[in-house]
């Protein structure tokens, strides 16, 4: 009893805890108006929100992929933290419309979806891929 409690403990530090900060950092930096600079280049601020969401998607699937029933379940996993990860950055657009000086965009939203479908799919690509610290040891003839 107390091993498996143990289990559960850590696959929360390690699987859900970074998934909510990710989603508190998010929230936070939602809740301040950005300056009124200069972009560094065109389309910055959609680059921004498919990166952001895109470790947002990614971390939604890692942690997913810890739930019974779950593993190896492709599709079923890609298309959850996909749909997640696109509600969230809605929730997210809506919370920035009673920001001052911030308001919703659909465009945003289309970047944290695209955000969310590239970053989930990496995360499947590299398990697919089974590309780990361990396989990449061994094809390196590191030990």
């Amino acid at each position: 009893m107390i091993a498996g409690r143990v289990r559960n403990e850590n696959r929360f530090l390690k699987y859900w805890l970074p998934l909510i900060a990710w989603c508190a950092l998010i929230f936070t930096q939602s809740a301040f108006a950005t300056p009124d600079i200069e972009p560094p280049w065109p389309f910055f601020d959609k680059t921004a929100h498919t990166a952001i969401y895109g470790l947002l998607g990614l971390l939604l699937c890692r942690a997913l992929n810890t739930l019974a029933g779950w593993q190896s379940r492709t599709i079923k996993l890609w298309a959850t933290a996909t749909v997640l990860t696109a509600l969230y950055g809605l929730t997210d657009e809506w919370h920035q419309s009673f920001v001052p000086a911030r308001h919703a965009e659909a465009a945003d939203l289309l970047a944290d979806l695209l955000g969310g479908l590239l970053g989930s799919g990496l995360y499947l690509l590299v398990g697919k891929l089974n590309i780990s610290p361990r396989t990449r040891r061994k094809s390196f003839g590191a030990e």
